[in-house]
């Protein structure tokens, strides 16, 4: 599902900036979008990696 929304967000980013603009443009803004997406998804898998820090095992 997540795909299915990336590909259609990354669509429309594209040809929403072509309807004004050259192609250079619409891919420039395409990949801005992509890597905010990147980067958001990155804090949120490392503050979970972080919350979810596995215990040490008991020694005795």
């Amino acid at each position: 599902m997540g795909t299915a929304i990336g590909t259609a967000l990354i669509t429309a980013v594209t040809f929403g900036v072509l309807a004004r603009a050259d192609w250079d443009a619409a891919f420039t803004a395409s990949f801005a979008v992509i890597t905010v997406i990147v980067l958001i998804v990155m804090k949120i898998g490392i503050a979970d990696m972080r919350r979810h820090t596995p215990e040490e095992p008991s020694r005795g």
